[in-house]
């Protein structure tokens, strides 16, 4: 890195620091380690809240094909500054639950997870467009947006840019999320999102239960779970999930569920 390019980092770097100290407050900080820093900023006026997030993940190029972007599944991501050892960025703070957190809540509808799914396709959609993958699909990332009525998918983390095959990718996604064949060894693409995608909607469609577990409302050890989940990850299909099942029951006797 050339010494014009450290100065027009450090000055990046100086008016991002400025602009939080004189326009915002800081709430709370989410996670602060030697990788991995989130903290939650809110406008002195306005009250509108971003994050500002530094990762020692070299994920420089997801986050450069997100900035400025207002997409309608996906959070704007603000600002992006590329230290020698970390990124910064700013990026748009969704107010609202994740959809894990509504999940434990209770039951969902067939109804509901199908627009729970429709919106979660849609940022798919939007981030493999750009050319990126999300690598890390899973319910804890995807926040409700109560002023648009909509869910956004956050938490480009381990995402990966296909346009910069070297950069950083970070640790691999979440296991209950994961394909079989990422697990074992492959590499994410955007079918592996779609994967996830479809592990979630089993969820929504299975009383928020992982493939190959007892039904509802039979009981189930933390050992049983384990094992659910390595046999999927060792390619054992699962079944069809519950709402689906009673979904054929009611069509062969002509009742609507």
């Amino acid at each position: 890195m050339s010494n014009t390019e450290k100065t027009e980092i450090s000055d990046l770097r100086r008016y991002m620091e400025q602009s939080l100290a004189e326009h915002y407050t800081q709430v709370i900080t989410f996670k602060d380690r030697e990788d991995s820093y989130v903290s939650l900023y809110a406008h002195k006026d306005s009250g509108k809240k971003m994050l500002l997030r530094r990762s020692g993940n070299r994920n420089d190029g997801v986050y450069r094909a997100l900035r400025g972007k207002r997409l309608c599944n996906l959070p704007m991501v603000l600002e992006v500054c590329s230290e020698e050892a970390h990124l910064l960025v700013l990026e748009e703070y969704i107010e609202g639950r994740t959809l894990d957190k509504i999940l434990d809540s209770g039951q969902l509808t067939s109804a509901q997870a199908a627009a729970y799914t429709i919106d979660l396709c849609h940022a798919l959609e939007e981030l493999h467009n750009l050319g990126i993958v999300h690598r890390d699909i899973k319910p804890d990332n995807l926040f409700y947006c109560e002023e648009t009525d909509t869910y956004k998918l956050g938490d480009f983390g381990i995402a990966h840019y296909l346009a910069r095959p070297t950069e950083g990718k970070g640790r691999a996604g979440t296991l209950s999320h994961m394909p079989p064949e990422v697990f074992q060894g492959a590499e994410f693409t955007y079918t592996s999102d779609l994967y996830a995608l479809g592990m979630i909607l089993y969820r929504l469609m299975n009383d928020n239960r992982i493939p190959l577990l007892p039904p509802y409302p039979e009981n189930f050890t933390p050992q049983q779970r384990d094992r659910a989940l390595v046999e999927r990850l060792n390619g054992r299909e699962p079944g069809p999930p519950r709402l689906a099942v009673l979904d054929d029951k009611a069509l062969a006797e002509g009742r609507q569920f």
